[in-house]
């Protein structure tokens, strides 16, 4: 097979094609796909495979989902990227096929465990009847069966049959055999595992229904009917933490209308929040002003004997050269118009007497 190949002036890698097994979950069965399922299973879940009652047109109700694949019983879905058993085990060129004999010239047989080391072997004798020349039109040179001297080329070695792929033939062929039903254990696993679910739906919607009941919630949950199975209080108790779980997640009216007052009072607090920091800069200008009045009242009290002392002392040393010089003029003008009025007294006085005896001062030289 050539690595590349010209295609559109473009040099392209050469990957081999291989066909996929075809399985349909919808049924459960390997065989045919999900398209052309003839019998399909209504209510049956795609990923896990587990029967889940009460479907809805959307698919199956809430259910603790595990998946399974139908090919190799894996913890994935069907035909996964990583499956090592959605790929057809193709037949190698001139092998037989299953378990059917092929017989030599020796008049010998080999079954289908001796047909696997068939590339180590070349057939002993020449078959009586050779078989027509036969030409692959894949990448692997034309093979002549019933030569033993020109054994076919293969395209690559294939790794060893499964129980899954033994049931599909060849490359082009469809399945060989019935789609294998699944074991008595695995059965039984599967309805011990519906079971718990069931129950654990159950124990969820009673949760629901007691806290709807709390909140006083007007409408009413539907209650499951529980089927007849193990209600022992031993599984109650395993099945409790998990319900409770469960319980969280499953939306209704009742956790609506708690949520709903959470949201209102948590809103009624944000508000109440905000008008108190809107008045907190007034509060605080309010505060800060009555500390300064309470403050500088204080100082004041406290600095007011000083000031009235300094003022006055002030005041004194201002006025006191003012006062003493009032004063002297005062006594001094009161002490002139005294003598002024006893000279004017004496000289009336000496009017109507006469002068007085003694030298004339008219005569004085």
């Amino acid at each position: 097979m050539p690595r590349t190949v010209l295609y559109n002036c473009e040099w392209l890698p050469v990957r081999l094609y291989k066909k996929t097994v075809p399985a349909c979950p919808f049924c459960g069965t390997v065989g045919h796909r999900a398209d052309t399922c003839p019998r399909p299973k209504p209510g049956r879940c795609t990923s896990c495979g587990v029967q889940v009652p009460a479907a809805t047109p959307d698919g199956p109700t809430e259910h603790q989902c595990i998946p399974s694949c139908l090919l190799r019983g894996g913890g994935h879905k069907t035909g996964a990227a990583g499956c090592a058993g959605r790929f057809r085990q193709p037949v190698k060129s001139g092998s037989p096929r299953g378990s059917k004999l092929r017989t030599t010239g020796g008049g010998g047989a080999q079954t289908g465990s001796d047909s696997q080391d068939w590339p180590k072997k070349a057939p002993a004798v020449k078959s009586n009847k050779a078989e027509p020349k036969k030409t692959n039109t894949g990448h692997s040179t034309n093979v002549t069966s019933g030569t033993p001297s020109d054994p076919p080329v293969l395209v690559k070695d294939f790794p060893p049959l499964t129980p899954v792929q033994a049931q599909v033939s060849c490359w082009g062929g469809a399945v060989s055999g019935p789609s294998p039903s699944p074991s008595p254990t695995e059965t039984t696993l599967h309805q011990q595992i519906g079971e718990l679910r069931r129950q654990n739906q159950i124990l969820a919607r009673k949760v629901q229904e007691l806290e709807a009941k709390q909140v006083g919630s007007s409408e009413p949950v539907q209650e499951a009917k529980a089927e007849d199975g193990d209600d022992g209080s031993s599984v109650t108790s395993r099945l409790t933490s998990v319900s409770r779980q469960d319980a969280d997640t499953v939306v209704g009216p009742a956790f609506i209308t708690r949520y709903i007052g959470r949201i209102e009072s948590l809103e009624h607090k944000t508000e109440q929040l905000e008008a108190s920091v809107a008045a907190l800069p007034t509060q605080i200008m309010s505060v800060v002003h009555e500390s300064f009045q309470d403050m500088f009242t204080a100082a004041l009290t406290q600095a007011l004997p000083e000031i009235v002392a300094q003022v006055s002392n002030s005041v004194l040393k201002a006025v006191q050269p003012w006062g003493i010089a009032q004063i002297k003029h005062t006594t001094q003008s009161d002490f002139l118009q005294v003598k002024r009025k006893s000279a004017s007294r004496q000289a009336a006085e000496e009017g109507f007497s006469g002068p007085a005896p003694g030298p004339d001062r008219t005569s004085a030289p």
